[in-house]
């Protein structure tokens, strides 16, 4: 055959190749894949310990609040991005691997909601953007692991720790008394009460403290890691 045929022939085979080629890229990378959301709601026992793990997730939270008329405590996850294990006094809510890339484009809502007998419960969350807790009456309660935002909207706790590293939010609520974990983050009270509060880590640039001037707070413990320093305004 002639070189011009072989030409030919050879460009044939490199725009088949191109053409594969861009349409597994973007079947797989290149358009964002969204899933459809099955969501169930389950009723649990009341867990003390809540361990969530997640990661690659474009928006994900999880919302903590009573259950009505004193109900039973319940959960509302997706079923296809979450695995539910119950093990014991914690509940283990573990992203599924096969939904790891996907979630990437999804959105991961979680619900709780606690019975009347919870009066302690201890988040330990990896992934998660955003934790909200809503009208709670809690002895104890402890948000620690790897959370973008953490909200705390019209509660009464004795004993809040919330060991994030990341922004909390306090809006109208009551603290007796809060431990919190910074690293160059803030902590925002807004119309609550905080009898005292004891700040761990650095906060070398950003305010790590900001008190609504109408709502004081009695005690403030600092102590900053070592060389570092923890900066609070009013």
């Amino acid at each position: 055959m002639k070189k011009t045929t072989y030409w030919v022939i050879g460009m044939f085979i490199a725009c088949f190749i191109f053409s594969l080629g861009t349409i597994v890229y973007y079947k797989y990378y290149g358009q964002e894949q969204t899933t459809k959301t099955e969501m169930v709601t389950k009723a649990i026992k009341d867990y003390k310990y809540i361990k969530v793990s997640m990661n690659l997730c474009r928006n994900s939270d999880i919302t903590i609040e009573p259950a009505k008329d004193n109900a039973q405590s319940q959960l509302s996850y997706p079923t296809n991005m979450i695995t539910m294990e119950q093990r014991g006094d914690t509940l283990f809510l573990i992203q599924k691997e096969t939904s790891k890339r996907k979630g990437m484009y999804n959105d991961i809502n979680i619900k709780l909601t606690l019975g009347r007998s919870s009066s302690m419960l201890v988040l330990n969350a990896e992934g998660i953007l955003e934790a909200n807790l809503k009208n709670l009456n809690m002895k104890v309660c402890q948000i620690i692991g790897d959370i973008n935002e953490t909200k705390v909207e019209n509660c009464i706790i004795e004993n809040l720790v919330a060991n994030t590293g990341n922004e909390v939010n306090l809006l109208n609520s009551k603290i007796k008394l809060m431990q919190a974990k910074i690293d160059n983050s803030t902590i925002s009270t807004a119309k609550s009460s905080i009898e005292s509060i004891h700040l761990t880590g650095q906060s070398d640039y950003n305010e790590a403290l900001k008190i609504d001037s109408a709502h004081s707070i009695k005690h403030i413990i600092l102590d900053p890691t070592p060389g570092k320093y923890i900066l609070t305004m009013s």
